[in-house]
């Protein structure tokens, strides 16, 4: 697994160094990608639209381990995700020095949350690479 985690690094590092001025909105692109051709596995799986977001990220971490820690709140108009201890950190574990932010999870999160609800959803992250982040995704 730890081969997947090092082509999302890498992936962020080589965007981040294509857009000096910011990469993070063009890596949120690419990751929602990424979660929409996940959510479709895990629908494949067995979750679907009553999921909880705790189940899909429950069945998410039985192979691919965004972060030793991902703390989980439901709000009314969508969902917080708090990450510590990053796999797929472009600064933390990879140690790119990226400028600003480079983070694939809220991406990630966004899509495949988009694809197995059907919900457009918009993303507010707050990073602070190599420590901790939160994302805030919601509904539009």
């Amino acid at each position: 697994m730890k081969m997947i985690y090092r082509v999302l690094i890498g992936m962020c590092a080589g965007i981040d160094n294509t857009f000096p001025s910011g990469a993070q909105d063009i890596v949120n692109i690419i990751g929602a990608s990424i979660g929409t051709e996940i959510a479709k596995e895990l629908k494949a799986r067995g979750i679907n639209e009553n999921s909880t977001t705790q189940e899909i990220f429950d069945k998410l971490g039985e192979e691919f381990k965004i972060a030793d820690d991902i703390r989980i709140v439901e709000t009314d108009d969508g969902v917080e995700v708090e990450i510590k201890g990053c796999n797929v950190c472009p600064k933390k574990v990879g140690g790119y020095p990226i400028r600003k932010t480079a983070c694939p999870v809220g991406g990630i999160v966004a899509g495949m949350l988009r694809e197995i609800r059907g919900a457009l959803l918009s993303i507010t992250p707050d990073l602070i690479p190599g420590e901790k982040c939160k994302i805030t995704i919601k509904k539009e």
